[in-house]
Protein backbone atom coordinates (compact mmCIF):
# COMPACT_ATOMS: atom_id res chain seq x y z
CA UNK A 1 0.00 0.00 0.00
CA UNK A 2 1.34 3.38 -0.88
CA UNK A 3 0.13 6.80 0.08
CA UNK A 4 -2.84 7.74 -1.97
CA UNK A 5 -3.80 4.35 -2.45
CA UNK A 6 -7.78 3.34 -2.17
CA UNK A 7 -8.35 0.88 0.23
CA UNK A 8 -11.67 -0.46 -1.36
CA UNK A 9 -9.68 -1.02 -4.78
CA UNK A 10 -6.40 -1.95 -3.30
CA UNK A 11 -6.86 -4.43 -0.66
CA UNK A 12 -9.08 -6.59 -2.90
CA UNK A 13 -6.91 -6.81 -5.70
CA UNK A 14 -3.67 -7.63 -3.36
CA UNK A 15 -6.13 -10.25 -1.97
CA UNK A 16 -6.66 -11.43 -5.40
CA UNK A 17 -2.87 -12.21 -6.06
CA UNK A 18 -1.99 -13.91 -2.78
CA UNK A 19 -1.62 -17.32 -2.38
CA UNK A 20 -1.40 -16.96 1.69
CA UNK A 21 -3.27 -14.49 3.63
CA UNK A 22 -2.49 -13.79 6.92
CA UNK A 23 -5.77 -12.65 9.32
CA UNK A 24 -4.15 -11.38 12.43
CA UNK A 25 -7.02 -11.86 15.09
CA UNK A 26 -6.96 -9.38 18.35
CA UNK A 27 -10.37 -9.30 20.73
CA UNK A 28 -11.10 -5.49 19.38
CA UNK A 29 -11.26 -7.06 15.24
CA UNK A 30 -15.18 -6.61 14.97
CA UNK A 31 -14.10 -2.27 15.49
CA UNK A 32 -13.12 -2.11 12.29
CA UNK A 33 -15.25 -2.44 9.45
CA UNK A 34 -12.20 -2.81 6.55
CA UNK A 35 -10.75 -5.73 8.47
CA UNK A 36 -14.62 -7.67 8.50
CA UNK A 37 -14.23 -7.25 4.69
CA UNK A 38 -10.96 -8.43 4.17
CA UNK A 39 -11.74 -11.72 6.26
CA UNK A 40 -15.07 -12.48 4.46
CA UNK A 41 -13.28 -11.54 1.08
CA UNK A 42 -10.32 -14.09 2.29
CA UNK A 43 -12.63 -16.90 3.55
CA UNK A 44 -14.85 -16.50 0.11
CA UNK A 45 -11.53 -16.83 -2.20
CA UNK A 46 -10.01 -20.08 0.26
CA UNK A 47 -13.77 -21.75 -0.14
CA UNK A 48 -14.15 -21.33 -4.08
CA UNK A 49 -10.36 -22.02 -4.90
CA UNK A 50 -9.15 -24.17 -2.03
CA UNK A 51 -5.73 -24.91 -4.16
CA UNK A 52 -4.72 -21.74 -4.98
CA UNK A 53 -5.36 -19.44 -1.45
CA UNK A 54 -4.76 -20.96 2.14
CA UNK A 55 -6.15 -18.71 4.69
CA UNK A 56 -3.95 -18.50 8.07
CA UNK A 57 -5.53 -17.20 11.28
CA UNK A 58 -3.61 -15.70 14.37
CA UNK A 59 -4.57 -14.40 17.65
CA UNK A 60 -3.08 -11.89 19.03
CA UNK A 61 -5.61 -12.39 21.88
CA UNK A 62 -7.73 -14.61 23.67
CA UNK A 63 -10.85 -14.60 22.41
CA UNK A 64 -14.52 -16.47 22.74
CA UNK A 65 -15.21 -18.81 20.13
CA UNK A 66 -18.53 -17.33 19.58
CA UNK A 67 -16.46 -14.03 19.41
CA UNK A 68 -14.46 -14.97 16.18
CA UNK A 69 -14.56 -13.73 12.90
CA UNK A 70 -17.24 -14.79 10.21
CA UNK A 71 -15.91 -18.12 8.65
CA UNK A 72 -12.83 -18.51 11.04
CA UNK A 73 -14.77 -20.60 13.94
CA UNK A 74 -13.91 -24.15 12.14
CA UNK A 75 -10.43 -23.45 11.28
CA UNK A 76 -6.88 -24.36 13.27
CA UNK A 77 -5.42 -21.16 14.63
CA UNK A 78 -1.97 -20.36 15.35
CA UNK A 79 -1.89 -18.91 18.77
CA UNK A 80 0.73 -16.18 19.40
CA UNK A 81 -0.47 -13.90 22.75
CA UNK A 82 2.65 -13.14 24.74
CA UNK A 83 4.93 -15.37 22.39
CA UNK A 84 8.03 -14.31 20.50
CA UNK A 85 6.09 -15.86 17.15
CA UNK A 86 7.84 -14.77 14.24
CA UNK A 87 10.04 -17.76 13.46
CA UNK A 88 7.12 -20.01 13.89
CA UNK A 89 4.97 -18.07 11.33
CA UNK A 90 7.32 -17.86 9.20
CA UNK A 91 7.56 -21.27 9.03
CA UNK A 92 4.05 -22.21 8.81
CA UNK A 93 3.67 -19.70 5.26
CA UNK A 94 6.78 -21.11 4.32
CA UNK A 95 5.59 -25.05 4.29
CA UNK A 96 2.45 -23.62 2.56
CA UNK A 97 4.20 -22.32 -0.25
CA UNK A 98 6.23 -24.84 -1.09
CA UNK A 99 2.83 -27.01 -1.53
CA UNK A 100 1.96 -27.75 -5.43
CA UNK A 101 -0.53 -24.77 -6.02
CA UNK A 102 -2.71 -25.23 -9.06
CA UNK A 103 -4.18 -22.78 -11.28
CA UNK A 104 -7.69 -24.74 -12.34
CA UNK A 105 -10.66 -22.87 -11.00
CA UNK A 106 -13.80 -25.24 -10.12
CA UNK A 107 -16.37 -26.11 -11.96
CA UNK A 108 -19.36 -25.31 -10.43
CA UNK A 109 -22.47 -22.87 -10.70
CA UNK A 110 -23.40 -20.94 -7.58
CA UNK A 111 -26.79 -20.56 -6.61
CA UNK A 112 -26.57 -16.85 -6.84
CA UNK A 113 -25.33 -17.09 -10.62
CA UNK A 114 -28.99 -17.50 -11.59
CA UNK A 115 -29.49 -13.97 -10.66
CA UNK A 116 -27.68 -10.62 -12.66
CA UNK A 117 -25.40 -8.71 -11.33
CA UNK A 118 -27.42 -5.20 -12.30
CA UNK A 119 -28.63 -3.14 -12.90
CA UNK A 120 -29.62 -1.64 -9.72
CA UNK A 121 -32.37 -2.45 -7.69
CA UNK A 122 -34.62 0.39 -6.62
CA UNK A 123 -35.87 0.16 -3.05
CA UNK A 124 -39.87 0.03 -4.47
CA UNK A 125 -38.78 -3.28 -5.22
CA UNK A 126 -38.46 -4.62 -1.76
CA UNK A 127 -41.77 -5.39 -0.16
CA UNK A 128 -42.06 -3.41 2.95
CA UNK A 129 -43.57 -7.00 4.45
CA UNK A 130 -40.02 -8.32 3.81
CA UNK A 131 -38.23 -5.51 5.79
CA UNK A 132 -40.32 -5.54 8.46
CA UNK A 133 -39.88 -9.41 8.95
CA UNK A 134 -36.12 -8.98 9.05
CA UNK A 135 -36.70 -6.15 11.63
CA UNK A 136 -38.99 -8.33 13.86
CA UNK A 137 -36.59 -11.63 13.78
CA UNK A 138 -33.13 -10.30 13.88
CA UNK A 139 -31.95 -9.06 17.18
CA UNK A 140 -29.91 -5.42 16.74
CA UNK A 141 -27.12 -7.50 17.88
CA UNK A 142 -26.86 -10.13 15.04
CA UNK A 143 -27.79 -7.55 12.11
CA UNK A 144 -23.99 -7.08 11.02
CA UNK A 145 -23.67 -11.02 11.10
CA UNK A 146 -26.45 -11.56 8.57
CA UNK A 147 -24.85 -8.46 6.46
CA UNK A 148 -21.39 -10.72 6.63
CA UNK A 149 -23.02 -14.13 5.85
CA UNK A 150 -25.05 -11.73 2.16
CA UNK A 151 -21.30 -10.04 1.75
CA UNK A 152 -19.59 -13.66 2.03
CA UNK A 153 -22.14 -15.82 -0.39
CA UNK A 154 -21.94 -12.80 -2.86
CA UNK A 155 -17.90 -12.91 -2.79
CA UNK A 156 -18.38 -16.97 -3.28
CA UNK A 157 -20.45 -16.69 -6.45
CA UNK A 158 -17.68 -13.99 -7.72
CA UNK A 159 -14.69 -13.85 -5.48
CA UNK A 160 -13.09 -11.11 -7.96
CA UNK A 161 -12.17 -7.79 -6.32
CA UNK A 162 -14.61 -5.81 -8.58
CA UNK A 163 -17.03 -7.34 -6.69
CA UNK A 164 -18.85 -5.17 -4.77
CA UNK A 165 -20.47 -5.53 -1.31
CA UNK A 166 -22.53 -4.17 1.47
CA UNK A 167 -20.28 -2.10 4.11
CA UNK A 168 -20.83 -1.48 7.75
CA UNK A 169 -19.49 1.64 7.25
CA UNK A 170 -22.40 1.89 4.66
CA UNK A 171 -25.20 1.32 7.07
CA UNK A 172 -26.30 2.69 10.69
CA UNK A 173 -25.23 1.22 13.89
CA UNK A 174 -27.49 -1.19 14.43
CA UNK A 175 -27.38 -1.49 18.38
CA UNK A 176 -28.52 2.82 18.31
CA UNK A 177 -31.14 2.64 15.26
CA UNK A 178 -34.30 0.94 15.04
CA UNK A 179 -34.18 -2.09 13.40
CA UNK A 180 -36.50 -1.67 10.74
CA UNK A 181 -34.87 1.46 9.48
CA UNK A 182 -31.80 -0.75 9.44
CA UNK A 183 -33.17 -3.26 6.94
CA UNK A 184 -34.41 -0.90 4.87
CA UNK A 185 -31.32 0.93 4.69
CA UNK A 186 -29.51 -2.10 4.14
CA UNK A 187 -31.98 -4.02 1.32
CA UNK A 188 -31.05 -0.17 -0.43
CA UNK A 189 -28.08 -0.43 -0.06
CA UNK A 190 -27.96 -3.89 -1.57
CA UNK A 191 -30.23 -2.52 -4.26
CA UNK A 192 -27.22 -0.41 -5.03
CA UNK A 193 -24.78 -3.28 -6.02
CA UNK A 194 -27.23 -5.09 -7.80
CA UNK A 195 -30.07 -7.86 -7.96
CA UNK A 196 -27.57 -10.67 -7.30
CA UNK A 197 -26.26 -8.76 -4.07
CA UNK A 198 -30.26 -8.50 -2.81
CA UNK A 199 -30.68 -12.08 -3.52
CA UNK A 200 -28.04 -12.64 -1.44
CA UNK A 201 -28.96 -10.99 1.21
CA UNK A 202 -32.45 -12.50 1.04
CA UNK A 203 -30.52 -15.97 1.17
CA UNK A 204 -28.78 -14.49 4.17
CA UNK A 205 -32.12 -13.62 6.34
CA UNK A 206 -34.68 -15.18 8.16
CA UNK A 207 -35.90 -18.48 6.91
CA UNK A 208 -39.13 -18.84 4.45
CA UNK A 209 -40.65 -21.19 7.89
CA UNK A 210 -39.88 -18.92 10.01
CA UNK A 211 -42.72 -16.05 7.96
CA UNK A 212 -46.28 -15.73 7.66
CA UNK A 213 -47.62 -16.95 4.81
CA UNK A 214 -47.98 -13.85 2.86
CA UNK A 215 -44.43 -12.36 3.28
CA UNK A 216 -43.36 -15.93 2.40
CA UNK A 217 -45.13 -15.67 -0.99
CA UNK A 218 -43.79 -11.75 -1.67
CA UNK A 219 -40.25 -13.14 -0.55
CA UNK A 220 -40.36 -15.84 -3.39
CA UNK A 221 -41.88 -13.81 -5.81
CA UNK A 222 -39.22 -11.11 -4.93
CA UNK A 223 -36.49 -14.07 -6.19
CA UNK A 224 -38.05 -14.79 -9.51
CA UNK A 225 -38.37 -10.83 -10.30
CA UNK A 226 -34.93 -10.65 -9.41
CA UNK A 227 -33.67 -13.84 -11.45
CA UNK A 228 -34.58 -12.38 -15.10
CA UNK A 229 -33.83 -8.37 -13.68
CA UNK A 230 -33.09 -6.32 -16.59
Amino acid sequence: MEAGDSWDIKIPACLQRSKVILLLITKDWSESPYFREEVIRSIALERNQPSNYHVLTILVDAIPVGELPYGTLTKQHIHVMGEDYPNALVQHVYSILSMEVSVEKPVFEHELHHYPTGPMVPSLSIPRDLVRTYADLIPAAHCRDVIDEADALRLEADPGPETTIVQHRELLIPEYTPTYNYWSMAFNTAGLHGPRMVAALVMAGPKPEQMSDVTRLKRDALLETLRGWR
